[in-house]
């Protein structure tokens, strides 16, 4: 995860990075092998264990090759998200009223628990960005700032003209 502040334009950017590598080059050939396994093997049920498998890691390749861009913007009062995917990009624009909260929640892993910045919008509805290891201060500080940003009153129409 990258944060880049910038205090002029009032705006902070959360990047939550592609890997390409890992996709491209772990997730997506072996996902492609356990489909071709699958189909070679005559076993029905073990034709369908692969398959499951395979839906899955080709689905963990999506998550692992999109990158995501947030952008709290204190002076239009909006949050732009842009998702990067391998097939198309796309952004959605949100007004700051539609924002209920962002928290940092603790995601468990096979060996570790790892943190996690979650946008929460109105009807629950989440936009989940990963934390790489060790940047959970830097992510604390971002949600910090980010929560002050959407939490200031917006400017009344008299003050601004």
């Amino acid at each position: 995860m990258q944060i880049f502040r910038d205090s002029r334009a009032d705006q902070i950017i959360v990047i939550q990075e592609a890997h390409p590598i890992i996709g491209w080059g772990v997730v997506v050939p072996l996902g492609v092998a356990l489909v071709a396994l699958g189909i070679w093997s005559g076993l029905v049920i073990a034709a369908a264990i692969l398959a499951i498998t395979a839906v899955f890691m080709l689905w963990l390749a999506a998550w692992v090759l999109t990158e995501i861009v947030a952008t709290f913007d204190g002076k239009a009062r909006s949050l732009t998200v842009r998702h990067e995917r391998p097939w198309g990009s796309s952004s959605e624009p949100i007004d700051f009223a539609r924002v209920y909260d962002l928290e940092l929640t603790e995601v468990w892993a096979i060996d570790h628990t790892y943190p996690r910045f979650d946008i929460i919008l109105e009807g629950q509805r989440r936009i989940r960005l990963r934390v790489n290891y060790g940047e959970r201060q830097e992510a604390e500080r971002a949600l910090v700032d980010a929560r002050g940003m959407l939490r200031r009153p917006a400017p009344s129409r008299a003050a601004t003209g």
